[in-house]
Order: structure tokens, then sequence, then C-alpha cells
């Protein structure tokens, strides 16, 4: 190989090397929700309700950092033939990744919302399925004519960046957390903790009780490698 070979292909390497280093550079970064079910399972367990009811949360494959969910998509079922259940929004609550309560709020198909007041209970009878949105009160925005919507994410990504930024305690706090998430080193967390009232209708409500249901979730960032276009795991 002559000198001018030589310099050919060093220079073909490095536009490779450069071009694909632009590539990822422009692909969006991701993140996965995943519903962390052993708690759950557990608590299940021990209160012997394993057979009667089946809780589960519906999530996209992915999402962009910018369009972070800004709601839960609860699914439950009520396996029993004897048994209602009713979930108790009003002592319902979602903690976020920093361990901070709270409320949650059940949204409706007409997206209003008695904020300071009582919340309607959402009732499963014995063999039917509820499927409900909620989210927490602090990511609600109010509308023109009143109306209330969901408008920040449950966990605000690039919220915890801008807040990185900030020359305090907790800005420091959040420089080490977003740098440990984008180097997929740490993963963030957050939970839901759903109040359900469960009536036997054929004890005479003898058999009432309440139960806490904890549903854990974790938030993982997407390796670069899975977001291209050509991934088979896509």
């Amino acid at each position: 190989m002559t000198d001018l070979d030589l310099l050919i292909l060093t220079v073909y390497i490095i536009t490779v090397v450069y071009v694909l280093y632009q590539a990822i550079n422009t692909l969006d970064d991701q993140t996965t929700f995943h519903f962390d079910r052993n708690e759950l399972d557990r608590v299940l367990e021990e209160q012997e309700l394993k057979d009667v009811i089946s809780l589960n949360f519906r999530f996209e494959d992915r999402y962009k950092f910018e369009e972070q969910p800004t709601k839960l998509s609860l699914s439950l079922e009520n396996k029993s033939a004897d048994r209602s259940f009713e979930v108790d929004w009003d002592h319902s609550s979602l903690t976020d990744f920093e361990g901070r309560s709270r409320r949650a709020i059940r949204l409706t198909p007409d997206k209003r919302f008695n904020l300071p007041g009582y919340l309607a209970f959402s009732t499963v009878p014995p063999g039917k399925t509820l499927k409900e949105d909620f989210t927490a009160e602090d990511t609600l925005k109010m509308n023109i004519d009143g109306s209330l919507e969901s408008a920040s994410p449950i966990v605000d990504i690039l919220g915890i960046e801008a807040g990185s930024k900030k020359p305090n305690k907790r800005g420091e706090q959040l420089k080490k957390l977003y740098a440990n998430f984008m180097e997929r080193k740490e993963d963030l967390r957050f939970s839901a903790r759903i109040i359900v009232k469960m009536s036997d209708l054929v004890d005479g409500g003898k058999g009432d009780r309440t139960y806490v249901l904890p549903c854990n979730f974790v938030i993982k960032k997407v390796p670069w490698s899975d977001a291209l276009p050509f991934n088979p795991k896509k």
C-alpha cells in the first residue's frame, strides 16, 4: 500500500466515523416505562386477592423525551363473582422520583373536575373491568373554557434537565441524577398508591374491607443503538 493509498484510507475512515457520530447525535433520546409488579403481587398474595383482582397499566413501547406520558392508564379487573370493588380517588396518590406525594386525579371525558372537593369513586362490579386514566393534580392546566387537561408529564425529564442547571443544592442533586440517567447508570422511579374498597355482596357488608395497592414504575433511557431505524428490536 502506497502512502497515497494509506492517506485515502485514513480520510475515508475519519469521514465514516464523523458521519456516524453526527447520525447518533441526531437520534431522539427515548425512554421506556415499566410497571414493576413485585410489591403489588406481594400485597395481593398477602391479602389473598390474587384470584380476585388484577391490576395493569398500559404504556407505549417508547417515548421521546419531549413526549413523556401526561397520564397513567389503569385497568382493574374484578375476577370475583360476588364482590364489588371501588377505587377511592380521594385517598389515592402519586409519588414522584424525589418522594414527593401528589394528589391523584381521575380524568373525566368532559375534562371538568371539582378539585377542592370530593372525587367520585369508580365502581367495578363482579366480572367486569374498569379502565380509567388518572394523573397528578399538579400536571393539570386550565383552558379558556374552564375545563382542565393534563398538560405536564408525570415525570418531566426535560424539567429535570432544566433544574440541574440551577446553582443551588437541589440543582446539584438533579445534575447528578440527570447525568446518571443519561449514561444509563440510574433509572427514574415513581409510584402510585391506589386505594380500593371491597364490598361483599353476599355477606351483607360484613366482609367489607379497604386495601392499599402499591404500584411502582421504572423509567429507563433507551440505548442509542435501539433508536436506529434499522434496529431489529423495534
